[in-house]
């Protein structure tokens, strides 16, 4: 698996998190174009762990939207369903987020990417408790949350 180039699948409950990490590839690709420019950033080994740090970020949110996509498929329950969309859509969130702090960090610029998460249409935080819930208390996720639906 390679974080700038496997392709992942289209899950209609997926649709945010595939987005966004595609964005945070485009986001490494260009970080990695910026850092290479600069002879004395690319040898760096501050630099070289936050490339590596970035890249892994975006590799767990992909294999965690593959995770969610196999459950979707599968005869798993609706609960283990939801609560593997919510920890795929964090974790690809939390990625894309991670990719522009970084290129701030390192070249001083922010991605021109449009806020994709409203905390009143996507409340990734309720994400947590409700994965934190589920994990600890047992407690059934509902469809009608909006922290369970992943558009």
């Amino acid at each position: 698996m390679n974080a700038l180039s496997y392709s992942l699948t289209r899950d209609p409950s997926l649709t945010r998190a595939i987005d966004d990490v595609q964005q945070a590839r485009e986001g490494l690709a260009q970080l990695l174009e910026a850092v290479r420019g600069e002879a004395r950033q690319a040898e760096d080994p501050q630099v070289i762990g936050k490339i590596g740090d970035v890249h892994i970020r975006i590799e767990v949110a992909a294999a965690l939207i593959e995770r969610a996509e196999a459950f979707a498929a599968g005869a798993r329950d609706d609960a283990e369903k939801t609560v593997a969309a919510a920890e795929a859509a964090i974790a690809s969130a939390e990625a894309l987020l991670h990719v522009d702090n970084t290129r701030w960090t390192l070249t001083g610029q922010r991605a021109q990417v449009p806020p994709r998460h409203d905390p009143l249409h996507d409340p990734l935080h309720l994400k947590y408790t409700l994965i934190g819930n589920f994990r600890l208390n047992g407690v059934v996720p509902t469809r009608s949350r909006s922290a369970v639906d992943v558009p």
